[in-house]
């Protein structure tokens, strides 16, 4: 794996863990805490639109992160060199258990974490974007 790979896979990694956090805390983040948080910064009517626009960002942060798997699990398939082959049975396996391990961590584990922790921060700090 070249130097370039080996960063579009961290890259890639850390948007889909973004992105989920994201998901996440919008979906279970606590209005009162999210409104305290916005108001210190000075931006009280960003909840408001995070409301109006929920599913908009749903929808647009469900498009980034499956793209953004789709990329990995290709970076991951050049690395293990899959080419035509009679039988790249093993070099499938290999891929799969990979690209699986690296997704749980970056699109669920952490995520989850980061969401649960830290959602309305998380969402106070990212809503501008």
């Amino acid at each position: 794996m070249s130097t370039a790979e080996l960063w579009l896979s961290v890259a890639l990694m850390a948007v889909i863990c973004f992105v989920t956090t994201a998901q996440i805390a919008i979906r279970h983040v606590s209005r009162a805490q999210l409104v305290d948080k916005l108001e210190k910064s000075g931006r009280e009517h960003w909840p408001d639109r995070l409301s109006a626009h929920r599913d908009e960002l749903f929808f647009c942060t469900s498009v980034v992160r499956i793209g953004a798997i789709l990329a990995l699990v290709l970076v991951v398939a050049r690395f293990y060199g899959i080419e035509a082959a009679p039988s790249p049975t093993v070099q499938y396996l290999a891929v799969f258990v990979t690209a699986a391990f690296l997704l749980t961590v970056s699109g669920v584990t952490l995520p989850s974490a980061w969401a649960r922790y830290g959602g309305s921060g998380f969402l106070s700090w990212t809503l501008p974007i």
